[in-house]
């Protein structure tokens, strides 16, 4: 059955208008001129009494109420109070012996739609009255439902149907105003899809969304009923936990999500295996205002990530220093791309059998107003994780094509330009064009340019990385595999990658005159090279016992501060005029 008043949108058409007539036994001046009606019909319904009123209003469905504010037990306006709220969505139309705007103007206040004076009513006007007292309800009922709506897109996650940041941040705040008087405290867990964007890059953003909205039930199944679950964005969720043993519970809780988790999740009809990394904060010891704990649970969750797939954490004050540590450095990576006070440090790559500098591998360095220089080793994972690392690679393009090509040539042959290219920027769509911007506007020639490409990039992202590396060769660019061998990179990959050569990561140079282990590696290295016919650039060479055994293994580029520190670029430019050969006796080169 619908409830009282759902038919007051029904068209007078559709059969008669039911009325609810609250009036006077001892007046019968309304009544008659409901009947007297010819334009419409009315099935009338006349009680003498408030009380009466209110219970027809219960048990019964009406498309009007007509009130007669003169009854004996009324007091007025106060008699609409008790009516609206037994029927709140039915118009009233009320009416008096005498004309009172005062009366009036309190009756409108009070919920009803018009106001009539008996002795100037007649069936005309009665009609219109209640024609047009139904039509400025339905008015306001559809305004109600439209708040309403315009509120739950306001709180809640249109995908999920989840609260979203806004309201998951009202409940937090009103859970510590709540929780903290008492002494109690309060959990907030920030959980993060881990590579979640690969799913959107490779899957697509319609079974990224497919896996948000499972994301969302599976969780939901896993709260309690002092749980509150909201989505604040992304692939972002929170959890608050209120009146709940402190850590035990968020720590349990955790384990729960990690084990539901495990379970496939079935995607455009195949399974997935996803992971989410967890951070937890605990109200008041990690913080007693609602930012404070999100911003703590965010460093958690952060510090969860980095440790590993599937990890929670929970936040510390060491943590916080991190996190600090790294706003920092994020925000002065920003500055100093803005300021210009990044530079460029280039590293000579040395051809053993000619003894001549073959190239030179372009090296970011960050000149930091209280640090002093930072090389890339120290900031570019954080440019990573603030995803700074396509403006810092356009930049390091740039210039580096810009300055290259001012260098001399030795004995006739130009220098090749080495750039390393972080997974995040060879991947990036804008990439092709940065590559032809910078190389078009510095006049270098497209064959002088060397990518190097990480293992990251063919292991994580082989798809994008085979596009790329399709573009750059196509361009006339060189490419080569950067710190091979530290990635366990698929041969299977390396076979079908259109690559030009390999740079074997110092890490199995440093040792390998020492350790028969590390010179094997570096021996099946150059091997599997070789079998692929690619060129071979040995990493990190500071000794000349080094320089010998790779020699003896047939490598002839080599690169390391035995042939010298990265230098600026004009300080480059003068070691190569000053010193075009790089052994000047003939004894010194590798027999």
């Amino acid at each position: 059955m619908m409830a009282a008043g759902d038919h007051s949108g029904a068209n007078d058409s559709e059969g008669p208008l039911r009325v609810l007539l609250i009036d006077d036994s001892r007046s019968n001046e309304i009544a008659p001129l409901l009947e007297a009606a010819t334009s419409v019909s009315f099935e009338t319904t006349r009680v003498h009494d408030v009380e009466a009123g209110l219970q027809r209003l219960v048990e019964n469905q009406f498309d009007a109420v007509l009130l007669d504010l003169s009854l004996e037990e009324s007091q007025g306006t106060d008699t609409l109070a008790p009516a609206r709220v037994a029927a709140t969505v039915v118009p009233f139309v009320v009416f008096d012996t005498e004309e009172d705007e005062n009366l009036a103007l309190r009756a409108h206040r009070f919920g009803a739609q018009d106001y009539l004076v008996k002795s100037e009513c007649d069936s005309r006007l009665l009609v219109r009255t209640i024609r047009h007292a139904r039509e400025r309800a339905r008015v306001l009922q559809d305004l109600a439902r439209a708040r309403q709506y315009e509120h739950y897109l306001a709180t809640h996650d249109v995908l999920t149907g989840l609260p979203n940041r806004l309201a998951s941040a009202d409940h937090l705040r009103r859970a510590l105003a709540s929780a903290l008087p008492r002494n109690e405290q309060v959990a907030l867990l920030f959980l993060d899809l881990d590579r979640f964007k690969n799913i959107n890059d490779s899957l697509g953003h319609k079974v990224g969304d497919q896996l948000l909205v499972q994301m969302a039930g599976r969780l939901s199944r896993l709260m309690g009923p002092e749980g509150f679950l909201a989505r604040i964005g992304g692939d972002e969720f929170v959890i608050i936990l209120q009146r709940l043993g402190p850590k035990n519970s968020a720590k349990s809780l955790a384990a729960k999500i990690a084990n539901a988790m495990m379970q496939p999740f079935v995607l455009d009809e195949r399974e997935y295996r996803i992971t989410t990394s967890v951070g937890i904060a605990i109200a008041p010891e990690d913080g007693s205002d609602s930012e404070m704990l999100m911003r703590h649970a965010d460093t958690a969750m952060y510090h969860a990530k980095s440790g590993g797939a599937n990890r929670h954490a929970f936040f510390s004050d060491s943590l916080n220093h991190k996190a600090q540590q790294r706003f920092d450095i994020e925000n002065g990576l920003l500055e100093a791309l803005a300021n210009n006070s990044l530079s460029l440090h280039f590293q000579p790559q040395v051809d053993i059998g000619l003894g001549l500098v073959s190239g030179a591998e372009a090296m970011v360095q960050w000149q930091h107003a209280e640090r002093g220089l930072i090389p890339p080793s120290e900031f570019m994972h954080y440019a990573e994780d603030a995803g700074l690392v396509g403006l810092l690679g356009q930049w390091v393009l740039k210039t580096a094509c810009q300055q290259v090509t001012s260098w001399p040539t030795i004995k006739g042959q130009p220098i090749q330009l080495c750039v390393p290219v972080p997974s995040q920027q060879l991947c990036d769509e804008g990439f092709p064009e940065t590559v032809m911007r910078s190389v078009r506007d510095s006049g270098l020639q497209p064959s002088r340019l060397t990518i190097g490409i990480s293992e990251h990039s063919i292991l994580h992202d082989a798809g994008a990385t085979l596009g790329a590396v399709r573009f750059l060769r196509d361009f006339g660019c060189r490419v080569v595999v950067d710190d091979f061998g530290t990635g366990h990179s698929a041969m299977s990959a390396l076979k079908t990658l259109p690559i030009d050569g390999i740079k074997i990561d110092r890490s199995f140079i440093a040792e390998i005159v020492d350790s028969t282990i590390d010179a094997s590696i570096t021996k099946g290295l150059i091997s599997i090279a070789r079998g692929l016919e690619l060129s071979v650039t040995a990493e990190g060479v500071e000794n000349r016992e080094q320089l010998d055994l790779l020699f003896d293994l047939g490598v002839h580029h080599m690169q390391g501060d035995f042939f010298g520190k990265p230098a600026p670029s004009a300080e480059f430019a003068a070691q190569i005029r000053n010193n075009p050969d790089w052994f000047e006796d003939e004894d010194n080169l590798p027999c």
